[in-house]
Formats: C-alpha cells, sequence, structure tokens
C-alpha cells in the first residue's frame, strides 16, 4: 500500500456576515458558504470571495491573499436594496 500526503499550510478568514446574507469563498479546490460570525481555516492561496443576500444590493467579488499562519477580515457593508429599505418603511407607519 502505497499513501501519499501533502503538507497544506493554512491561514485563517475571520468573518461577519450581515443577518441574511452570505459569502461564498472559493480558490484553488476549495469552496465554503459561511453566513453569521466566525472564522474559517483556508489554504494559503488567493480566494474569491461573493457576498449576497436577498434584501441587499449586488455586492462584487473581491480577492483575498492568505498567507500561512494569518488572519484576514471580512466585515462586508452591504446595502439594503430600495425594495426592502420601502417595505421596512412602510412596516413602521
Amino acid at each position: 500500500m502505497l499513501v501519499l500526503s501533502k503538507a497544506e499550510e493554512f491561514g485563517r478568514i475571520e468573518y461577519g456576515i450581515p443577518e441574511g446574507a452570505s459569502a461564498e469563498i472559493t480558490g484553488d479546490m476549495f469552496r465554503e458558504v459561511v453566513m453569521g460570525y466566525g472564522i474559517l481555516s483556508v489554504p494559503t492561496e488567493k480566494h474569491s470571495i461573493t457576498v449576497s443576500g436577498k434584501n441587499y444590493e449586488n455586492h462584487d467579488q473581491i480577492t483575498v491573499s492568505v498567507v500561512r499562519g494569518a488572519t484576514v477580515t471580512l466585515l462586508p457593508e452591504l446595502q439594503y436594496t430600495k425594495e426592502y429599505e420601502y417595505e421596512l418603511f412602510t412596516a413602521r407607519i
């Protein structure tokens, strides 16, 4: 039996995603969807992140580089859609 192993280096992405939204984090051979708050261990490489939610305007895809042992912080500032702002407004009347 032959077993091959490769030591991978990891960093972390600490995230805070607004309620009702999610972030898709992708890299080479890596994909994870996260919501809320937390810390995600990820391979050291460049990762593309797309944040979306039905009540929020589309957010541009961003790229972050994660290096060994480091933590990258992801705290997106999302804007409500006009329709959702109107819904919130009418609920207060």
